[in-house]
């Protein structure tokens, strides 16, 4: 194409300003409340297509634009301007029970289920410029937690109620460098709030729900990938997400009346901790035209979170750190086989089974993310409507099992009290995800050259 030759793609300017106006608004309205459904306070539940495979594949063209959430050069797949809205449902079943051994309180010794319902959605878009640039926009709750007994019990002198959500907003911009390479990278913007860390501080029949509340702040990081296509039936997946370091978690320390030295019942606080960044690298591979095998191997850096400690921001006592929560995390890892089956042009079945390490261990683990090894068992389906409409439905069981929690005053450094908890968390999940992509321009264009 010579220096005089020029591309028309069809739309109007004003026709596609108005589909990317539609498409930021249906991004920037979403809601939700949220349970971690990964290792430590991560989720995994970013796309309905990836859940009804256990997630094998990260990041490969199996997941359409949702797989933007671990290899941004994912955006590369569109053709026009390209859409998708996906939600889980969690259904979550975690029960603790004290163990002989925990401070007898004179209240239940059992949890009931801890567990909350959580919906979690995540959104995409994703637009052609030209035949090699591309421009995108995921936004996921990709860390979080939430956690309530039924009614005040052993566990909670030290922690009742456990809650935190992470909002994740990554514009990327994509560049296809031929059919078997393509790369992407763009900024991070993860908003925290909501987050809240109490506990039922006292002797029975104290009952004062305790701790830290309102915690927020706005952390920055980023994330790159590549796909590539060394063979016609053969995609690998490669993609980072950054550490993101927040700072400036505000919130307040809410203590019990007449507390002992401090006086005051409520103080200003400010945090901080530092989120994990995370490779992952998706296989495909088309064994023929109706079967193709995918996995995943995915490494998280959960090692970095040690520790939040929260330190007084104002009043007399100032620079006072009277609240610390300790994760003592390790490095966690997921890895997941799949299989899918093309029914038919029009349908796509799927499933697959995944094995997660805990970044928790059996001598720290928190009672209010009472986090373990876990096996997820899936299975998923694809209905193409038609050109532009496609839906997905994904089916995951996942099972924790047993798991034991230990608060022992001068052995676990979250036992900031005289009461020892000796406990068992028996933890599975159901989770329902489902989808809606939609193409507003399903094919290429040819590009009209004039002189």
């Amino acid at each position: 194409m010579t220096s005089g030759d020029s591309l028309v793609w069809g739309n109007s300017m004003a026709s596609t300003a108005r589909k990317i106006l539609l498409a930021g608004a249906a991004l920037a309205s979403l809601t939700f409340t949220q349970a971690a459904q990964a290792g430590g306070i991560g989720i995994h539940e970013q796309s309905a297509s990836g859940q009804g495979m256990s997630f094998a594949g990260e990041g490969t063209s199996s997941m359409g634009l949702s797989a933007m959430f671990w290899n941004p050069a994912a955006v590369t797949q569109a053709t026009g301007l390209w859409t998708e809205s996906h939600v889980a449902f969690l259904f979550g079943h975690t029960v603790e029970t004290a163990l002989p051994g925990s401070t007898p309180l004179g209240v239940p010794t059992n949890s009931g289920n801890i567990s909350e319902f959580a919906y979690l959605p995540a959104s995409y878009v994703a637009y052609q410029l030209n035949p090699n640039w591309y421009v995108g926009l995921s936004v996921n709750p990709d860390f979080g937690s939430g956690t309530h007994p039924d009614t005040p019990w052993t566990g909670s002198f030290y922690t009742n109620e456990a809650r935190i959500k992470v909002l994740d907003f990554n514009p990327v911009i994509g560049f296809k460098l031929n059919e078997q390479l393509s790369i992407a990278a763009g900024p991070r913007i993860l908003w925290a709030f909501n987050g809240k860390f109490t506990q039922n501080a006292g002797l029975p029949p104290t009952t004062t729900n305790a701790g830290l509340r309102n915690l927020s702040d706005v952390g920055y990081g980023w994330s790159a990938g590549l796909t590539w296509k060394p063979a016609p039936m053969t995609e690998v997946a490669l993609g980072y997400r950054s550490q993101v370091r927040l700072n400036s978690l505000d919130g307040v320390l809410q203590t019990p009346p007449g507390t002992p030295v401090l006086g005051a019942n409520q103080f200003s606080v400010r945090g901080a901790a530092t989120l994990p960044d995370q490779v992952s690298l998706g296989l495909k591979q088309r064994l023929d035209s109706r079967w193709t095998v995918l996995g995943t191997v995915e490494w998280t850096n959960w090692s970095v979170l040690k520790s939040a400690p929260f330190v007084i921001t104002s009043g007399p006592f100032s620079g006072v750190t009277p609240a610390t929560i300790n994760f003592l995390y390790k490095d966690g890892w997921f890895f997941s086989a799949g299989l899918e089956y093309e029914w038919d042009p029009r349908t796509t079945l799927r499933g697959g089974i995944a094995y997660e390490i805990s970044p928790s261990t059996d001598q720290f683990r928190l009672l209010g993310v009472p986090d373990d090894n876990r096996w997820w068992f899936s299975v998923g389906a694809t209905y193409k409507w038609n050109e532009r409409l496609t839906t997905d439905i994904g089916y995951s069981f996942v099972w924790l099992g047993d798991s034991p929690i230990s608060y022992i005053p001068g052995v676990n450094p979250n036992a900031t009290g005289p009461v020892t908890v000796l406990a068992n968390s028996h933890s599975y999940n159901n989770i329902v995800a489902v989808s809606l992509r939609y193409k507003f321009d399903p094919e290429p264009r040819a590009p009209l050259i004039t002189k």
